[in-house]
């Protein structure tokens, strides 16, 4: 992570915070730049997705909806164990 993290402040999209109680601990904070960024990637993914899914019937839609909601299902029993 320190790596990955480092190269995201050199871009400045990110910006370390000490802890001033306990050094151990750095909080990170995403710059504007980041933002912007993150917004430009959202926008990106969700119309990538969205274009493909309209290549999809209603049947395999109501498919992939219910098989999501299963996955979610699962998920919050894993973690609530």
């Amino acid at each position: 992570m320190t790596y990955l993290i480092k190269q995201l402040v050199s871009a400045g999209l990110v910006e370390r915070h000490s802890n001033l109680n306990d050094r151990r601990k750095i909080k990170i904070y995403l710059t504007a730049g980041g933002k912007e960024t993150f917004q430009q990637c959202d926008e990106y993914l969700k119309n990538n997705i969205r274009n493909k899914l309209a290549h999809l019937t209603g049947k395999e839609l109501k498919e992939i909806s219910s098989a999501l909601m299963k996955l979610k299902e699962i998920g919050t029993k894993l973690e609530n164990t």
